[in-house]
């Protein structure tokens, strides 16, 4: 496929790093050194007062990454796969977020409607799974129907998304707005 159009085969991944220690689930986000950085030119203070933040900051850092890798030790990796979408899967996506604002009689997005919609047409594969009475481990199906043309999620599978730890469902979705919206590398969790 040329390089200039979306290749409808082609998947990202996300990956989501979990710890279940002490009974719930918490999901584990390797620090990024730059959410540790200061803008001079917004800081209001003195130069002194900036570098003492500055260092804070480092400290900071250095302290979060190593509990990071203490923590991680323990954990499991899930991955969710999904599809890029072009710009005709983008546009039905975005009409279908649309709600009218009854105050003003202007089209505005619903962010949580827009979040759904991308898990329904856009995921494509996961590894997570269950355990049956008897010890086994199977992965958990998820079912696809067509919705105009468009493969797509059904609905239970969907919901089954969905029921996932709120946790889990914000990380998945952050890495997906990070490659689709911000246009980032996927953030590895190693």
């Amino acid at each position: 496929m040329n390089k200039y159009f979306v290749d409808p085969k082609k998947l990202f991944v996300a990956e989501v790093m979990l710890s279940s220690k002490g009974g719930f689930v918490k999901v584990l986000t390797k620090p990024d050194e730059k959410n540790y950085k200061i803008d001079r030119l917004t800081f209001k203070g003195t130069d002194k007062e900036f570098e003492e933040t500055q260092k804070n900051m480092n400290d900071k850092f250095t302290n979060d990454t190593k509990v990071y890798e203490n923590e991680i030790k323990d954990t499991e990796k899930k991955t969710v796969s999904f599809r890029y979408w072009d710009y005709n899967l983008n546009e039905r996506i975005f009409k279908e977020a649309r709600i009218v604002n009854p105050v003003s009689g202007t089209f505005d997005i619903d962010i949580t409607l827009l979040q759904r919609l991308k898990i329904k047409y856009l995921l494509k594969d996961w590894d997570f799974t269950t355990t049956n009475e008897e010890g086994v481990e199977t992965k958990i199906p998820l079912t696809f129907v067509n919705d105009g043309g468009v493969q797509c999620l059904s609905p239970e599978s969907v919901s089954l998304f969905f029921s996932l730890d709120p946790d889990i469902v914000s990380e998945i979705i952050y890495q997906i707005d990070s490659v689709l919206i911000l246009k980032e590398e996927v953030r590895k969790n190693l």
